[in-house]
């Protein structure tokens, strides 16, 4: 995955677009509220469901947020 910082958007590491981050809040995983599964928690900010993706592939990541557009995300994309 790739951040670019100026746009605020997500891109695969192929350059397909992902999604435009548009919170500009910092909130840490681990104070997060549990949420469905391993890889998903409640922001305690916005109560927002926030997907780790650090474990999952660009194809996976496009494929979820296609499905649930508004979920927010947690990615360790490189910044271009």
């Amino acid at each position: 995955m790739k951040y670019k910082a100026d746009t605020s958007e997500l891109y695969t590491d192929n350059d397909l677009f992902v999604k435009k981050i548009q919170c500009e809040i910092s909130v840490n995983w681990e104070t997060m509220l549990p949420g469905k599964n391993d890889m998903e928690r409640i922001c305690t900010h916005c109560n927002k469901s926030v997907l780790n993706t650090e474990f999952l592939s660009d194809d996976e990541v496009v494929f979820l947020m296609k499905k649930r557009p508004e979920t927010c995300i947690k990615t360790n994309a490189k910044r271009i």
